[in-house]
């Protein structure tokens, strides 16, 4: 008896709104999109990290202009330049760069058409990386959230049925937004380079859920001290978020 396999593709997200679009919305929509893209064995060059991960923007006219040097193809072509003669290799060359370029262009379309349409056209002309998009879209929806924009966490409240584990998921994500990248200055530290992506501590994480009851109700941290308090020895979070 033959054993059949079945692939089953991940589905392209649902084209982004014109409006509407918060940070979580905006987290499942990228996360989905680069599963989605991941399934493409060409769009792998175009992904950050890979060999074409930056390009030029179409108004410049070609978008990859060199090849990179650990192009498997480029390294394959190159190790037939003995045999085939320097005007066959540079063909071949030539055709790889234009096989490349066709790649990226189908690679920025496919993301361009799982935007609104409004934003087409930025995207597929003016864009030179994933991550550049990507900025592009946090800067349409008004997502960006350094500096200043930290307060705006202060704006975040409950509303009346919503669940629990949604609102505090939405509210810790606001925090995850203003966390500081690598290379970022801190200015009250004298201009400090951060030397790696900051991340939440355990303590930070169980101030996010302290700060969460209180927003939904502030009776709660009370209530949960009362009743749960003596499961909180570990995981607070765990346990909170629980039991709310």
């Amino acid at each position: 008896m033959t054993t059949v396999s079945y692939i089953l593709p991940l589905k392209a997200p649902a084209p982004l709104p014109a409006t509407g679009v918060d940070v979580v919305i905006f987290k499942v929509w990228t996360n989905i999109l680069k599963a989605h893209l991941e399934q493409d064995a060409h769009h792998h060059h175009f992904l950050p990290g890979g060999q074409y991960a930056s390009w030029q923007p179409a108004e410049g006219g070609q978008r990859i202009e060199h090849l990179h040097d650990n192009d498997s193809d480029k390294v394959t072509a190159d190790g037939k330049l003995d045999r085939i003669g320097a005007q066959a290799h540079q063909a071949e060359l030539d055709r790889i760069l234009q096989q490349r370029n066709a790649q990226l262009s189908k690679f920025i379309t496919h993301i361009a058409t799982l935007c609104h349409h409004t934003e087409n056209d930025d995207i597929t002309n003016s864009s030179i990386s994933l991550d550049w998009i990507l900025d592009y879209l946090r800067k349409h929806y008004g997502l960006t959230t350094k500096g200043a924009n930290f307060l705006n966490i202060a704006e975040h409240t409950y509303k009346q049925r919503t669940p629990y584990q949604t609102f505090y998921k939405q509210y810790r994500a606001a925090f995850l937004d203003n966390l500081r990248k690598q290379g970022d200055r801190i200015q009250f530290k004298n201009d400090q380079i951060m030397l790696e992506d900051e991340k939440l501590s355990p303590s930070f994480e169980n101030a996010i859920v302290l700060w969460a009851l209180e927003k939904i109700d502030p009776r709660l941290p009370a209530k949960g001290k009362k009743n749960y308090g003596y499961q909180m020895t570990g995981n607070f979070e765990r346990c909170a978020t629980g039991n709310i």
